[in-house]
């Protein structure tokens, strides 16, 4: 099946190594009683249906062996460029022919299918030199939270976790095609939990409420990447209405194990921050009661304090309402921008469009509003280096 799928979509494949149980024992172990009483109630008869329609043989394990030579002959196989191939007649020793894959017999039979020198590969892989690069494998996959096997990592953001069909994979490929509007739209929908108007024109319209417009994603397939560190959007923010609503949000994003640039409580609202595909920006928030915003020496008061995850997340003791998207009650509730020049920025959204000043920021930023809210649009000249070859932000459309 994964074969298939890297086929139609030329996609690269490269299987790393995971330990479910670190502890296992070098001679492996028998199958705990748990493992069988859940066979017994016909917990691999999803595994045998999906083998047959793959047109595989599984042969369920009567013993749990030691992996770990596997893993790392699986590395000498890399160096060879054969990895993948020796990947798949290991698989096959040990589910479609109950073998031994802890056992050298086995893997040197491997070697020898794929065309590797069975001798080298056994000396090498005895020597330790392996050892560290499965190690570090394993590491990594316990960082991004992998918890267990089989979780296929699709271009470093998405996760499909345990045996799935076919057309679960080709629905997410087919959509994930990172710099067009189908990434644009599975990320959108089903990572942040908007829902979708439909297309039309190149044009994705996208809704919290099934009705009211809030993005709208044009897809050009001839634009080019923003420059770093040039002028452009910062990033837009996404207001959902109460605390219980960001955790949820936060929850949805970190089941799916897309990965967030970081949390941060500005006293006067609480935000997480992360990128969609093409790296724009994005904030999800929520905005503490009014009358709990402080305005020493006429300005509003906001900081950048960390976020607290745990107590946010704690919200959701009890929550019925599950992974339905986002709030209906969610908006746009600013953006911000990165400028050239905060001085004449100033000049046109403060003195031509007749926005307030909130807070003016020393380390180059300005916050504006209207109404006495803490900030519709932010600006700032962070990070920018050349102003000379500044991004163009071609437009845009406020609701």
């Amino acid at each position: 099946m994964v074969d298939k799928l890297a086929a139609e979509h030329a996609a690269e494949v490269d299987w790393r190594a995971f330990y479910l149980r670190p502890d296992m024992p070098a001679a492996g172990m028998d199958l705990p009683e748990y493992i069988k009483q859940r066979r017994a109630a016909g917990s691999e008869n999803r595994l045998l249906e999906m083998a047959k329609m793959n047109g595989m043989e599984y042969v369920p394990l009567s013993r749990l062996h030691n992996t770990r030579l596997a893993h790392e002959a699986t590395e000498f196989a890399r160096e060879s460029g054969r990895a993948n191939e020796f990947h798949h007649v290991v698989f096959r020793q040990a589910f479609s022919q109950g073998l031994d894959i802890s056992s050298w017999d086995v893997l040197r039979l491997a070697a020898d299918e794929v065309g590797l020198p069975a001798d080298q590969m056994q000396s090498e892989v005895e020597s330790g030199k392996y050892t560290q690069a499965v190690a570090d494998q394993v590491r990594e996959a316990y960082q991004i939270g992998v918890s267990g096997v089989p979780t296929y990592v699709i271009n470093d953001r998405y996760a499909i976790v345990g045996a799935q069909p076919y057309e679960v994979f080709k629905r997410v490929i087919d959509r994930l095609q990172i710099g067009t509007g189908n990434g644009s739209e599975i990320f959108y929908t089903d990572v942040l939990g908007f829902k979708s108007r439909g297309r039309a024109d190149h044009m994705l319209v996208l809704t919290a409420d099934g009705g009211t417009p809030l993005l709208e994603l044009k897809e050009d397939l001839s634009a080019a990447s923003r420059p770093p560190h040039t002028t452009g959007l910062y990033h837009f923010a996404v207001l959902v209405p109460s605390r219980i609503d960001l955790a949820r949000s936060i929850r949805r994003i970190a089941e799916l194990r897309y990965s967030v640039q970081g949390g941060t409580d500005h006293l006067v609202s609480e935000a997480l921050y992360l990128a969609d595909p093409d790296d724009n920006g994005i904030e999800i928030y929520r905005d503490r009661p009014r009358e709990t915003w402080t305005f020493p020496n006429g300005d509003i008061h906001m900081e950048s304090k960390p976020l607290d995850f745990d107590g946010i997340l704690a919200e959701l003791e009890g929550d019925q309402r599950g992974g339905e998207g986002l709030s209906p009650g969610a908006r746009i509730g600013h953006v911000h921008l990165n400028v050239a020049d905060l001085e004449s920025t100033e000049d046109f959204y403060h003195g031509v469009l007749g926005f307030d000043v909130m807070v003016r920021r020393s380390h180059g930023a300005l916050f504006l509003s209207a109404g006495g809210y803490h900030h519709h649009l932010g600006l700032n000249t962070f990070l920018l280096r050349d102003p000379s070859k500044n991004g163009v932000l071609l437009t845009y459309r406020a609701r």
